[in-house]
């Protein structure tokens, strides 16, 4: 075994040359080393769901049993705005009566995707 390139006899006799000019009794220890990872959980910061991108995603209309499964390469926010106006606005304008609706916790992403063709495939 060595120590930073030492034989750990060699560690061994210097440890008692020291020890006999100061006057204390020195010992090695072995010691283990742990990865860092097993000390620090690295917590990633994750986008809110209307902060992500390339996503496929789905509405689920919370009041009957219709949905709607789309993709974006864009943010998913942006996506959500435009829908407000599109089929799903419009299926809950002329369905369920409601002029301005909240659709936002209606989505959730069913896959983030890397890149368009990605989306597409799945």
């Amino acid at each position: 075994m060595t120590f930073w390139g030492h034989p750990v006899a060699i560690i061994k006799c210097k440890l008692l040359n020291y020890s006999a000019k100061i006057n204390k009794n020195l010992q090695p220890i072995s010691a283990t080393t742990r990865k860092l990872n097993q000390d620090l959980r690295v917590t990633e910061n994750k986008p809110s769901l209307v902060n992500q991108e390339c996503a496929v995603y789905e509405f689920k209309c919370n009041l009957c049993d219709s949905s709607y499964v789309g993709y974006t390469h864009r943010y998913l926010f942006q996506r959500i705005d435009e829908h407000k106006y599109s089929a799903v606005g419009k299926h809950l304008r002329e369905s369920h009566n409601l002029d301005r609706p909240n659709v936002h916790e209606q989505f959730n992403i069913l896959k983030k995707c890397r890149g368009k063709l990605e989306c597409l495939i799945y």
